[in-house]
């Protein structure tokens, strides 16, 4: 028939392929891939940062990613560092929030490509008696297929200052 067109076996097969394919096949997934404070244990009163590490192991990378830390009570929000910038503003008392954008696919889990972001707080906790401090990292993004990964928490002893 003249004008028609006719698909390749080849290209039937390939479209068949990719429609067996998961729908997630080749979406994001941002996860926590580390969280740990420093000095811990903290003297009531002095500095101490988070490192939280971030990745994302797929294949897509991650739209609209946003990092959440939560610290219940006993800290007061300082300041956030990362390379590249990330964006960090405390929403709350107890929220920062860091806009991270984009977050660029690492399907090898090459830990020179992960990104580490720090949070430094100040111990507002008296200290003593098993003052703990408790904060939480979250993070999500708009094509995140995978929310098993997507939160770690670690606890920080509060100790008494020195008695002058």
């Amino acid at each position: 028939m003249p004008g028609s067109f006719r698909v390749p076996q080849r290209a039937r097969r390939f479209a068949v392929l990719l429609a067996l394919l998961p729908a997630g096949a080749w979406a994001a997934d941002p996860q926590i891939t580390d969280l740990n404070a420093n000095p811990n244990p903290v003297t009531a009163g002095g500095l101490y940062t988070y490192a939280v590490g971030i990745d994302n192991s797929a294949l897509e990378a991650a739209t609209n990613t946003v990092l959440t830390f939560t610290v219940l009570s006993g800290a007061s929000f300082v300041s956030a560092s990362g390379t590249p910038n990330p964006n960090c503003v405390a929403t709350s008392a107890t929220l920062v929030t860091c806009s991270i954008g984009t977050l660029a696919s690492n399907p090898s889990s090459d830990p020179a490509l992960r990104r580490t972001i720090e949070l430094t707080w100040r111990a507002t906790a008296a200290g003593g008696g098993g003052t703990v401090i408790s904060g939480t990292a979250a993070i999500s993004s708009d094509n995140d297929t995978n929310l098993t990964n997507n939160s770690q928490s670690v606890n920080t002893t509060v100790n008494s200052g020195a008695d002058l």
